[in-house]
């Protein structure tokens, strides 16, 4: 090989080749000659065989072409790229959940309805509210500007919501003394919504997300409260509820759709049709985390299935952009939808080194004090990061875990967009943080290939649009800081 670096990507889509230098998130649809001319620099073809097929001229005036963009570093290059890895995650975050409870019964739930935390303290106390948070600020994240938390991790919060009201109190008190802000979250069920309660989320700018997998059938095939009846009704009347009070602020009408899918789901596209109905604006769906003995699990069985779920929202995004629309697409793009996080990396181009933050600048907080990467570990005794009221684990393994440093994904072209596998997903399947369920790597891949190829056709087709999702992302991006 002419140089000691290559970057690249290929990969065939219908009728085309494309060559994406995931170095530089650069991605070129090829002819024959180009493409001919990359197995050349890849040495899987002779010059001489080229010379079968192209005339000399062709050839030069291909490979001229070709090692211009390599001499500044693209697809091969003779220095190693330095990367400069966006790290977006200044605040600390953190999973606190008011009660180890739920008045539901998922059948694909990560928390067991509460059930997987085994401590004899099953809901947050008023004074370990305060003892928890002073915690974060003085102590464990005492290096970071500005916090969030998630009520979220082990139950329903809103069955405990005297300690979400206390948690606004005690960090407005912080604030004070520190000058150091405090977002909150609400991850809800969405059964429990009262007006009471409304009420005080808006006057206190708290954002609201709500678990929502579809339309009546598709939610109520899976969400289900304890009588086994379906939830679906009750969530969507909370929706609109909040959706048409004139006396609610913009910011408490803006609910997140939280979506999780499984191999009994239908369609996405028609989840985000059906959340664009009610009028939801933004939508994460994020694949269950699940042993793949369970009958929710993503398999190598149903795998195509899933793929093919995501072959048709991609088609669906290109359909949109027939009518220089991107109504649907902006709807995902967020760093927790698993397709969205992708489409949004390409536009504002960066890469990543982690998945996620768990263990890092996130930790989830339980009832007892325990402290967790990330609320999926609650329970995992041997995840835990310690207590805060004793000492804390020596050793974090989450600290020095990026995809560099993880053998599986340090050699995959896919890793600076994908981050590597979930943490928690890779000890369900493989037992281990550092193997990745192989499965999930290949959906992630297949996406990757699908939203470059969506991104080629926006910027071709819908310029303009193009650049209003730039300029939006940069916008959200820049309130991050």
């Amino acid at each position: 090989m002419k140089y000691p670096f290559n970057y690249t990507k290929r990969f065939k889509e219908k009728d085309s080749v494309y060559a994406f230098d995931y170095a530089h998130l650069a991605l070129a649809e090829l002819d024959e000659l180009y493409n001919d001319c990359f197995d050349y620099y890849e040495e899987t073809t002779s010059y001489d065989n080229l010379l079968k097929k192209w005339s000399e001229d062709e050839i030069k005036e291909a490979t001229t072409s070709l090692e211009e963009l390599f001499e500044e570093g693209y697809y091969f290059s003779k220095d190693e790229v330095n990367y400069q890895f966006l790290e977006d995650y200044n605040k600390g975050l953190i999973s606190l959940p008011p009660v180890h409870q739920c008045n539901l019964q998922c059948s694909y739930c990560f928390a067991d309805q509460g059930k997987v935390f085994h401590g004899e303290e099953r809901s947050f106390t008023l004074e370990q509210v305060e003892k928890t948070l002073r915690f974060i600020y003085y102590n464990y994240m005492k290096d970071y500007k500005k916090y969030r938390i998630d009520f979220v991790s082990g139950g329903e919060p809103l069955l405990n919501f005297d300690v979400i009201r206390h948690v606004k109190q005690v960090s407005d008190k912080l604030y004070e003394e520190s000058k150091k802000p405090m977002e909150l979250w609400l991850c809800t069920n969405g059964t429990l919504l009262t007006d009471e309660i409304i009420k005080y989320l808006d006057e206190n700018n708290i954002n609201i997300g709500i678990s929502l997998d579809g339309d009546e059938s598709q939610h109520d095939l899976i969400r289900r409260d304890v009588t086994g009846q379906g939830t679906y009704q009750k969530i969507v009347n909370n929706i609109a509820r909040i959706k048409n009070n004139k006396e609610l602020t913009r910011h408490t009408k803006d609910i997140w759709g939280l979506v999780v899918i499984t191999s009994k789901t239908k369609s996405l596209v028609e989840i985000l049709k059906h959340h664009e109905s009610i009028g939801l604006k933004n939508v994460q769906m994020k694949i269950v985390r699940l042993e793949k003995d369970s009958e929710y699990a993503i398999t190598k069985e149903n795998l195509p299935e899933l793929k093919q779920k995501y072959d048709e929202l991609f088609d669906f995004f290109h359909e949109e952009l027939n009518t220089n629309s991107v109504k649907y697409i902006r709807m995902i793009l967020n760093d927790n939808d698993f397709a969205g996080k992708i489409v949004r990396r390409l536009l504002l181009r960066y890469v990543v080194q982690n998945r996620c933050q768990a263990g890092k600048s996130k930790v989830s907080i339980a009832a007892n004090g325990d402290l967790y990467p990330c609320d999926s570990f609650v329970g995992m005794e041997e995840y835990k990061l310690g207590n805060i009221n004793g000492e804390l684990k020596k050793e974090n393994p989450f600290l020095k875990l990026t995809i560099q440093t993880n053998d599986p994904c340090s050699n995959c072209w896919a890793r600076y967009l994908c981050g590597g596998d979930c943490y928690h997903n890779s000890c369900l399947v493989n037992e281990s943080i550092y193997k990745p369920d192989e499965i999930i790597c290949e959906v992630e891949q297949h996406v990757i290939r699908r939203a470059l190829i969506y991104l080629n056709d926006l910027t071709n087709r819908a310029p303009s649009q193009h650049e209003f999702l730039v300029e939006l992302l940069e916008k959200r991006q820049n309130m991050l800081f």
